[in-house]
């Protein structure tokens, strides 16, 4: 007697773990820290992830209000900034999510599928949560190798998007994010020989942005305040453009 595929199939066994894959769509996103989670020392973007109808009954009691947690970890020196809204680098300075961390897993993957690059780079930068929020995805399980201290091999699960399935309804009839106010282009930036701020502006002006920023909420009430209220040439236009040159002053 022949056996079919599905038989077959039925007898093998599957490397991945609890609801290995299904389709979701992406209700909430935040940086942050969780104590659970390497005793709250490690920064992780949160996804809250509206399983499908089809999907949502293997989640069983593991649904919070109807939502799963998925966590990307940030990598070293990164931290929640903005009340979880954006993530920014320690040292103040723009930087890259390593291609090994969470968060590098789940933008390789996701920019390969098709629309995704265009929905995330119109809706702003990789360290601001939400361009996530309403983004349909086919989530599985993918296995990685990796090596520890000792130089021994383990594997490890990530939870990433598969397949892309458009947006949700909702965020489609949504009005675009307001965008900053058109700023003169960046003139030449030299390098400072102290704090390695390349845009060359006074130290008293830099004090009152550094006043600004620590009560801004994030980059566009930074300059919209500053816009506002100081004098400025094109060198300080510039600065108070560069949101790197932002998180620096509000570490500061």
């Amino acid at each position: 007697m022949a056996v079919s595929d599905d038989i077959r199939s039925s007898y093998e066994t599957s490397d991945g773990g609890f609801v290995p894959e299904f389709d979701g769509t992406v209700r909430e996103a935040a940086f942050m820290f969780k104590n659970e989670y390497q005793n709250g020392e490690a920064c992780l973007l949160e996804l809250l992830i509206e399983p499908s109808e089809d999907d949502a009954p293997e989640f069983g009691d593991y649904l919070d209000d109807g939502l799963f947690s998925v966590i990307y970890t940030c990598g070293k020196g990164w931290e929640p900034a903005d009340k979880g809204a954006t993530a920014q680098h320690e040292s103040g300075r723009s930087r890259k999510f390593n291609s090994g961390s969470g968060m590098g897993l789940l933008l390789n993957h996701a920019l390969q599928l098709e629309g995704v690059e265009d929905v995330l780079m119109n809706r702003g930068p990789a360290t601001q949560a939400d361009v996530w929020v309403g983004m349909k995805f086919r989530i599985e399980d993918k296995q990685f190798e990796g090596k520890n201290n000792d130089g021994e091999k383990f594997t490890y699960t990530r939870r990433l998007p598969t397949e892309f399935h458009g947006l949700d309804e909702g965020e489609k009839a949504k009005p675009a994010a307001k965008k900053a106010p058109a700023k003169k282009a960046a003139p030449a930036k030299v390098e400072a020989a102290d704090d390695g701020d390349m845009h060359v502006i006074s130290p008293k002006l830099k004090g009152q942005l550094r006043a600004v920023a620590v009560s801004a909420e994030d980059h566009d009430s930074f300059m919209e305040e500053a816009f506002a209220t100081l004098e400025l040439d094109d060198n300080a236009e510039a600065a108070i453009a560069d949101e790197a040159f932002f998180l620096s002053l509000k570490a500061g």
